[in-house]
C-alpha cells in the first residue's frame, strides 16, 4: 500500500510539474538560480539577484571550481591562469568599481592596482554583501542543459521558457544535478589561449620556444630545462595589447632584444622595437615573416599574446545550441551579448572586451535579475524578433569600423550606450546613474590618451597617474616624481 501510494504521489508530481509548465506557472516563486563562476561576473550576478530577490523568494546557488572567489584576479602562480606576479592593473581603480561598492582610497595610494589588491576588494565585496553563503567551492560543472521536455514544449510556444538542468562534480568526486527557472554563466574568458589560425604552423614548428602569454608569470620564468627563457634571448610578442605591451616591458629588463608585432604599435624605447604584424614562419622554421614583407631571424623566443578564446566546456553536446568555435571569438545566438535569444532563462555575463569590465558585469547582472523577475515580460522583445537581433549581431564582425570575427563582442567607445541600454533593462537608470555612467567615461577617455602615449619598452607613465574620485566629481591629482 505504501508502494502504491509513494507511486501515485510521484506520478501526480510529475503530472503537476508539466502542468505548471504548459500553462506557463513554473516558474512561481521561490525562484531558483544557478550562477556559474565566482570571480567578478559571478559574483556581481549572485549580488544582483539576492538584493532583487530578497523579498520575493529565492534559491540561489553559486558554482565555483575553485576553493576562493576572485576568479582570475586570485593570483597564485598558475601557469594555467593569465594573471602573472607582476600585473597593476591599466584602468585606475576609481573607475574599475562596482557602482555600490567603490573601491578603499586608504587601501592604496595609487589608482593602477596591483592584482592582489584587486583579488582582496572582490573578497570585500563577497563578504559586505553576504555572497558566500550562496557559494559552493570546490564544485565544478560538467554538463548545462535545457529540460529536454519543456525545451520541445518551448520550441513551438515562444512564450514558454525551459529550465535547465545543471550537472555538477562534488568534491567527494561524486556528480549530482539540479534542475534551475535560470541559469547564469560567468566563468570568464581566459582560459583557453587563442592562437590565430594563420599563425599556428608558427606555434607548432617554430625551432626556437613558443608559448602564449597565459604561461608567462615573470622575467626570470625558467622552462621544462629550468633554464631562464628570456635572459640574453631575442623575444617576439605577437600582439601589442595590454598583456603584450606590459610583457614586452617587463622582459626587456633581463632580454637581448624584444619585438612587438602588431598592426597599430606606436613608438618604441631601449631595447623594444615595434613591428608590423606576424605573417608566418619561414621554410628554415627559424625566421618569422612580417606582413610588410620584412623578415626576422634573430629570435629565440615566441611569446602569443593573441588573447583567448571563449571556452564553455560544460555546453560541449548540449541540447542549449550554443556556437562558440576555436578561432572565432563570438558566442551566439544571443540577445544583447547576453540572453540566449531562443531561451533567455539562460544567460552569459561578461562576453564584451575593451570595456571597464566590473561596471559593465554589474549592469547586465542587474538586467538578467530584472529580466527574470518579470518572467521577459516587457523585459525583452518577443522571440522572433531577439533570434534576428541575434543574428545580425553574430554576424555583424562588430560595431562599425570593426568588421572582423573576432570583434563580434568588440564594444570600446560603444559600451557607454550598452551599459545604458543595460540600465533600462535592469530598471535602475535614472539621473544619478547616466551621472555615473558619464563620469566613467571621462575618466576612461583621460586614463586611455596617456596610456597610448607611453612608448613601447618604456616606463609606464601613465600608471604614475592618480585621481580622486567622490561621487560623480573627480579630478586629477599631481603626478609624483620618478623615484
Amino acid at each position: 500500500l505504501r508502494l502504491c501510494l509513494m507511486l501515485r504521489d510521484s506520478i501526480f508530481l510529475l503530472l503537476a510539474t508539466h502542468y505548471l509548465f504548459t500553462t506557463g506557472l513554473a516558474m512561481a516563486s521561490p525562484t531558483s538560480v544557478a550562477v556559474i563562476g565566482s570571480g567578478a561576473a559571478g559574483l556581481a550576478s549572485c549580488r544582483a539577484f539576492a538584493k532583487l530577490f530578497s523579498s520575493a523568494g529565492l534559491r540561489l546557488d553559486v558554482f565555483e571550481s575553485g576553493d576562493n572567489v576572485g576568479g582570475v584576479w586570485d593570483y597564485k602562480g598558475d601557469p594555467q591562469k593569465p594573471m602573472y606576479k607582476g600585473l597593476r592593473t591599466n584602468l585606475p581603480k576609481e573607475l574599475m568599481g562596482f557602482r555600490e561598492f567603490a573601491f578603499r582610497a586608504d587601501v592604496d595610494d595609487d589608482s593602477y592596482v596591483a592584482h592582489r589588491t584587486v583579488q582582496s576588494y572582490l573578497e570585500d565585496y563577497a563578504e559586505v554583501f553576504e555572497l558566500k553563503n550562496y557559494i559552493r567551492f570546490n564544485t565544478a560543472v560538467k554538463r548545462l542543459s535545457f529540460v529536454e521536455d519543456e525545451l520541445e514544449v518551448a520550441r513551438s510556444d515562444p512564450l514558454k521558457y525551459p529550465r535547465l538542468r545543471v550537472e555538477y562534480a562534488n568534491t567527494d568526486g561524486t556528480t549530482k544535478s539540479e534542475v534551475y527557472d535560470h541559469v547564469v554563466v560567468a566563468n570568464g574568458h581566459y582560459s583557453a589561449p587563442s592562437i590565430p589560425l594563420q599563425l599556428q604552423e608558427l606555434h607548432d614548428e617554430f625551432k626556437g620556444t613558443c608559448m602564449h602569454s597565459i604561461a608567462y608569470d615573470n622575467p626570470l620564468d625558467r622552462g621544462h630545462d629550468d633554464r631562464q627563457l628570456y635572459v640574453g634571448k631575442t623575444v617576439l610578442c605577437v600582439g601589442g595589447r595590454a598583456s603584450g605591451s606590459d610583457i614586452a616591458r617587463e622582459i626587456s629588463a633581463v632580454a637581448k632584444k624584444v619585438y612587438v608585432s602588431d598592426s597599430s604599435t606606436g613608438p618604441a624605447e631601449n631595447n623594444v622595437e615595434s613591428c608590423a604584424k606576424t605573417a608566418g614562419l619561414g621554410p628554415d622554421q627559424a625566421s618569422i615573416f612580417l606582413e610588410d614583407g620584412s623578415t626576422l631571424k634573430d629570435v629565440d623566443v615566441v611569446i602569443f599574446c593573441t588573447g583567448y578564446d571563449y571556452n564553455f566546456p560544460f555546453l560541449d553536446g548540449s541540447n542549449c545550441e550554443v556556437s562558440f568555435s576555436t578561432g572565432e571569438r563570438r558566442v551566439g545566438p544571443l540577445y544583447q551579448q547576453l540572453f540566449h535569444a531562443a531561451n533567455p532563462t539562460l544567460s552569459f555575463i561578461g562576453l564584451p572586451h575593451s570595456v571597464v569590465p566590473f561596471p559593465l558585469f554589474e549592469f547586465q547582472a542587474e538586467a538578467v535579475a530584472k529580466a527574470a523577475m518579470e518572467k521577459f515580460k516587457g523585459a525583452l522583445p518577443p522571440r522572433d524578433e531577439r533570434m534576428r537581433a541575434a543574428k545580425e549581431q553574430f554576424d555583424s564582425g562588430g560595431p562599425p569600423g570593426r568588421d572582423r570575427v573576432v570583434d563580434t563582442h568588440y564594444l570600446g567607445d560603444y559600451q557607454w550606450d550598452y551599459c545604458r541600454d543595460m540600465a533600462k533593462i535592469g530598471g535602475v537608470y535614472n539621473d544619478a546613474v547616466e551621472s555615473y555612467i558619464s563620469t566613467n567615461e571621462q575618466i576612461y577617455n583621460l586614463a586611455g590618451s596617456e596610456r597610448k602615449s607611453c612608448p613601447l619598452g618604456g616606463v609606464d607613465v601613465y600608471r604614475r597617474t592618480r585621481f580622486v574620485r567622490d561621487g560623480e566629481s573627480w579630478q586629477k591629482v599631481k603626478v609624483p616624481a620618478a623615484k
